[in-house]
């Protein structure tokens, strides 16, 4: 019998997320020194790496908001997307002031990164009812390259934010 082939993406565990109020956990990923992800012959390639991050709003002041980005994981094959997110609790299930963030690898979620120094950003405000297949549906486009600007957006941001609804930027 074949060998089954090891899951090619890489994740890691975040335990209790959703109701963690701890301070923040160590960033042991440098994601700009992990090796290039490997896409098996059956497995359909996007066009660019992604890594998810997770963070708490207001953990750090402005200029250690660095240290709040923690990567849950990255993917390279549509298969590979899937395999992530699956494993992940759905927005809703996310305290208030919390960002899950979806960005091409090599560019982090945060403004003072040279891919973003220049940009901008847009803002869409959901009842907390509509936003996990809003963030579903917008990860998808985002992934599959459905937003027809080129290279000029890096990524998208889920920030939770309660009584008011949450927003995708």
């Amino acid at each position: 019998m074949d060998k089954m082939p090891s899951k090619q993406f890489e994740s890691k565990p975040w335990p209790d997320l959703a109701d963690s109020d701890d301070s923040d956990m160590e960033n042991e990923i440098d994601v700009d020194k992990l090796p290039p992800l490997e896409v098996g012959p059956n497995e359909n390639r996007l066009q660019h790496t992604y890594c998810l991050w997770f963070s708490r709003k207001g953990t750090h002041r402005a200029t250690d908001y660095s240290k709040s980005l923690h990567v849950v994981g990255r993917c390279a094959s549509v298969q590979q997307w899937w395999s992530l997110y699956s494993h992940l609790i759905r927005p809703t299930a996310l305290k208030p002031y919390r960002e899950l963030s979806l960005f091409k690898q090599g560019i982090k979620p945060m403004w003072e990164d040279p891919a973003n120094t220049k940009g901008g950003q847009w803002v869409i405000r959901l009842r907390k009812n509509k936003i996990d297949r809003a963030w579903e549906n917008v990860c998808m486009a985002m992934l599959g390259e459905q937003f027809l600007v080129g290279d000029e957006i890096c990524g998208v941001v889920l920030t939770t934010k309660y009584p008011t609804g949450n927003q995708i930027n």
